[in-house]
């Protein structure tokens, strides 16, 4: 191992599953060099085999990655709609007898905003174990629905928004599937109107949900790209459960009571996405199933948007 202390050489040994000094053969070396590169860390490294005269065997050399380990990326996106919004990503990596990964991102626009804190830990340990730490905001303002190509409008009474903090736990089962187990503390709230006219001096209806969610998946994906691909297959398979406290406010438009309750559901969901390509075209195709136990809410516009969605393209949730 070239540019690596002892503490990282006896991490990728782990990788490779090599015990001691003992030899590997080539398919070893493939499984463990896929399992290297599985971590973005370690995309720059590259590996070669060249021939040892003196006992009749070959010798993997690995060479390092340069010391950049912080990573930033900027991005977004310019539309007629209000999806317009900036990206900005950043990524801190330290390598030692275990990979940490601090990364946060952030996303900002009048209809759409976002911010999202992430620690992972992995460990050689299990065939790549891993830790993480997950905090999220998201926010939707469906009122700000402006066009300029579409003058006429009426637009969503929609606020929404939404805070995680959980905990992932991650590792492989066999070679080609991942299983993670997870937890959070979930914390959202709704501000929404039931009538399509309102003034100033309205007030919304409300609806916060808190409460927790533990759940499992099992994925596999080798798609091509993370967006828009056009090649590979991608599998999931996800169950959650979710034991939340209700609390529903209702506005100037709606007679009632302030109504508080526990609720509690379970979700399962499946997904499989699979491309074929020929050339220069590819064609392929999308399967999603999801049930769920989630009751009646007492308004019906609640209900309405807490129940489960599919949002495949970029502004299916406008």
């Amino acid at each position: 191992f070239h540019g690596f202390n002892s503490k990282q050489r006896k991490y990728i040994r782990h990788i490779f599953r090599q015990k001691n000094s003992e030899e590997l053969t080539f398919d070893q070396i493939k499984k463990g060099y896929f399992r290297l590169m599985s971590e973005a860390y370690f995309e720059p490294i590259y590996p070669d085999i060249v021939a040892d005269e003196n006992n009749g065997s070959y010798r993997l050399q690995i060479y390092g990655r340069p010391e950049n380990n912080f990573n930033i990326g900027v991005g977004g996106a310019i539309a007629s709609r209000n999806i317009s919004q900036i990206f900005l990503g950043l990524e801190h990596y330290y390598f030692d007898n275990y990979l940490l990964k601090n990364s946060m991102s952030f996303y900002s626009g009048s209809f759409y905003k976002s911010a999202q804190l992430r620690t992972r830990l992995n460990l050689p340990a299990l065939g790549q174990f891993y830790i993480e730490t997950d905090l999220t905001y998201n926010r939707w303002d469906f009122v700000s629905s402006d066009d300029i190509l579409k003058l006429e409008r009426s637009p969503t009474i929609l606020d929404r928004t939404d805070r995680k903090y959980g905990l992932n736990i991650g590792f492989p089962l066999g070679s080609k599937l991942r299983a993670v187990l997870n937890g959070a503390w979930v914390d959202n709230f709704d501000s929404f109107a039931d009538a399509g006219n309102i003034s100033s001096s309205d007030t919304l209806n409300r609806l916060e949900l808190d409460g927790f969610r533990f759940g499992f998946t099992f994925d596999r994906n080798n798609l091509n790209r993370k967006q828009y691909a056009n090649e590979g297959k991608s599998f999931r398979l996800s169950a959650d459960y979710f034991n939340l406290r209700e609390k529903y406010l209702p506005g100037s438009s709606v007679q009632g009571d302030i109504i508080r309750q526990d609720r509690s559901r379970v979700r399962v969901r499946a997904d499989i996405e699979q491309f074929f390509r020929y050339g220069r075209y590819s064609t392929g195709y999308y399967v999603g199933v999801e049930l769920s136990t989630q009751t009646r809410f007492d308004n019906d516009l609640a209900t309405f948007i807490s129940s489960p969605t599919k949002a495949p393209n970029q502004d299916s949730k406008t």
